[in-house]
């Protein structure tokens, strides 16, 4: 009895240092992404090598979104995405161990999705929280990545591979363009770029992991959370209503919720808190 609960131990302890392993790595092969494909916005990602420069170029004018972006300490983010990324391949491994759920392959392979999706997304919500910029090289290899991996569970589980890598396809292409006629119709409205391409970029990613269903339902979550937290911040007069803000990180969260839920309880209490 020892013997085997020492073994289901070591089990799970191999489990979080894969997950760790994994998902230290997409980041670390996120950021080098943008490092070499993004030549234009280096200026941009390197931080100040001194208090001085910082003080004297407190701020820099981005010519192409016309916003004043403050230098950002790029190592010091990324060791931040390495501490979360630990923190969230424990917590799976732990979940592991205590739920009174069967462990079962899919569910081991739904946490190594899950984990490279948060390297992956990580990146781009802190991008977007400090610059208001989603790299397209970052956002174009997550779209393909996930098709990729709605592939492999699909082909062991006796499923049409083809059929589930079409409809993540077309959830893609659809989501990018519900996002991009949002983005056409708010701006027609009130003359503001409510929605840019890079959200509509996030809600592609969104389609190729999750699916049309998972896709919806991440995209309401999504805009639920912002207009949340948004009227909170006007409640408290930290945020105004001219006030550019950031949407990656309410997507980027409820895409990587949507993703690790179980989908028969996410659909039933979300459709029905929706009234749907």
């Amino acid at each position: 009895m020892q013997v085997s609960l020492q073994a289901n131990y070591f089990n799970y302890i191999l489990l979080s240092l894969l997950l760790i392993a994994t998902s230290t790595s997409t980041n670390f092969l996120t950021w080098s992404l943008i490092f070499r494909y993004s030549p234009e916005k280096k200026d941009i990602l390197f931080p100040i090598p001194s208090i001085e420069r910082e003080w004297s170029h407190q701020k820099i004018t981005n010519n192409i979104l016309r916003l004043q972006i403050r230098y950002i300490d790029i190592h010091g983010i990324q060791k931040l995405h390495s501490i979360s990324l630990v923190f969230i391949s424990i917590s799976f491994a732990i979940f592991s161990m205590v739920t009174p759920m069967e462990v079962t392959p899919d569910t081991i392979y739904n946490y190594f999705e899950g984990i490279i999706l948060a390297g992956l997304l990580l990146p781009l919500i802190s991008l977007d929280i400090a610059t208001l910029w989603l790299p397209s090289i970052i956002c174009k290899s997550s779209i393909i990545i996930g098709l990729v991996l709605s592939f492999i569970p699909s082909s062991f589980n006796q499923e049409n591979p083809y059929r589930i890598v079409s409809e993540h396809i077309l959830a893609a292409i659809i989501g990018f363009l519900c996002f991009r006629f949002i983005s056409l119709t708010s701006f027609l409205i009130t003359r503001r770029v409510c929605l840019g391409k890079g959200d509509a970029n996030l809600a592609a990613i969104a389609g190729a992991w999750l699916g049309l269903k998972e896709m919806f339902i991440a995209i309401s979550l999504a805009f639920t959370l912002g207009a949340l937290l948004i009227s909170i911040g006007k409640i408290v007069k930290i945020v105004s209503s001219r006030q550019v803000l950031p949407f990656a990180p309410y997507m980027g969260t409820a895409i990587f919720v949507t993703s690790i839920a179980e989908k028969n309880w996410l659909h039933t209490n979300w459709t029905a808190l929706l009234g749907l």
